[in-house]
């Protein structure tokens, strides 16, 4: 029997030091657990969406160091989590040093890598290059090291045998993310493993943004992909917020384990940062502890979970707790107030109703009635003076060209 801790973390980005030591605590409750094993999410240590911060060589050498004090903690208990790996003979097209999104493995103190891979760690097959995410940009990709070896990426890809003290062996597929969503590769990792080797287990560590049924199509598509090679499986996925510089991202966790037949079995509290232990049957390959799934929300609930946890997360983050809102009594605006009704207490929101010659009585009287309901601070501050000072004050400004005068603008 092994007892194996789901570690679903809030993954600050940029921030090593915070995230190694939030890791160092889960790993000595899952020790005075007795766990066997515990499992962190992809990227744990530097987070994911942090931009050209990639290409810091002393940021990654950071992230490398503070990998190996969790290492130094494996005593007696496996470790798996994700973090960067750097290749410093090498380089990319562009010179910076090579890296790669890569799950390290630690037991005893030492790296446990995959049996047919030349790194001490397994490397991410499949990189996404869509939408928020840039991957190619910053790692190589397990095919790239093959194709550069030239050789086929089967030749590295093989499950990671980890030989406990007491003489149990636990042979674990290795994934990171896009590896088991792999219906739009032409190679498909998850598929290969399952179909070549005996595993008594797929990990996959993650560190995937919330979009709208994503989790219940991540369920279905991950339970269907299990269904097919017959083997349970972990997923363990973060919380917390990342920007890629444009937009800010909601990480829901929803870290869940799957028996072999796809069913999930287990799934942590979304949006909520957890370690959640359960038991697992090495000879019957099933968890045996009690299952617990969590409710279904509609589609409505969802987005408001990932709005309310993203605006209080990223307001607590830059130490916003006050906030000043125009109002227009339309919906757009009613809405927004509502949602920072629901962070904020009521005497922190200011709403602003800033009507003009255009405004009607309706839409003033809405935009109080709102206050009222939040039970928040109003005010009125009318803006048709100050339009008609800046239509006035164009109507007189004088152009002019080098040379000429040009008159005043009509």
């Amino acid at each position: 029997m092994f007892k194996i801790a789901l570690a679903q973390t809030n993954v600050h980005p940029g921030n090593p030091r915070q995230n190694t030591a939030v890791m160092k605590e889960c790993i000595a409750k899952a020790k005075a657990a007795g766990c066997d094993l515990i499992v962190f999410p992809e990227l744990a240590i530097p987070g994911y969406l942090i931009g050209d911060i990639w290409d810091q060589p002393d940021y990654i050498d950071d992230c490398v160091r503070f990998g190996e004090e969790i290492k130094a903690l494996s005593d007696g208990m496996a470790i798996i989590f994700g973090n960067v790996a750097k290749e410093t003979d090498r380089v990319n097209l562009d010179g910076r040093t090579r890296k790669y999104n890569a799950m390290f493995i630690a037991y005893n103190g030492r790296w446990i890598s995959p049996a047919r891979s030349p790194y001490p760690f397994y490397i991410k097959t499949l990189l996404p290059n869509y939408r928020e995410f840039s991957d190619i940009r910053y790692f190589t990709s397990l095919i790239e090291v093959a194709q550069e070896r030239h050789a086929f990426p089967e030749d590295f890809l093989s499950p990671v045998q980890i030989p406990f003290d007491d003489g149990r062996k636990f042979r674990m597929g290795p994934l990171i993310c896009e590896d088991s969503w792999d219906e739009n590769y032409p190679f498909k990792p998850m598929s290969y493993l399952g179909k070549m080797y005996d595993i008594d287990m797929f990990i996959n560590i993650s560190n995937s943004p919330f979009t709208l049924g994503k989790t219940q199509r991540r369920h279905r598509l991950f339970g269907q992909a299990i269904d097919k090679v017959h083997c349970p499986a972990i997923y363990v996925n973060c919380t917390g917020i990342q920007n890629n510089g444009k937009n800010i991202y909601t990480f829901d966790g929803a870290s869940s384990t799957y028996q072999k037949d796809g069913s999930q079995h287990v799934e942590c509290t979304p949006f909520t940062e957890e370690m959640v232990i359960v038991d697992f049957d090495e000879k019957a390959q099933r968890f045996v502890s009690p299952s617990h799934l969590q409710p279904e929300k509609s589609p409505i609930e969802d987005i408001y979970a990932s709005l309310h946890y993203g605006l209080k997360s990223f307001m607590d983050a830059i130490g916003v707790h006050k906030v000043v809102l125009g109002v227009s009594g339309g919906i757009d605006s009613a809405v927004n107030a509502a949602l920072y009704a629901t962070v904020l207490p009521p005497e922190n929101i200011l709403l602003v109703n800033m009507p003009s010659c255009y405004n009607s009585d309706m839409t003033k009287s809405l935009a109080k009635e709102l206050a009222d309901n939040i039970g928040c601070l109003y005010t009125v501050v009318p803006v048709q003076d100050s339009l008609e000072l800046t239509r006035h004050q164009f109507e007189g400004a004088e152009l002019s060209q080098k040379g000429q005068d040009k008159g005043h603008l009509e």
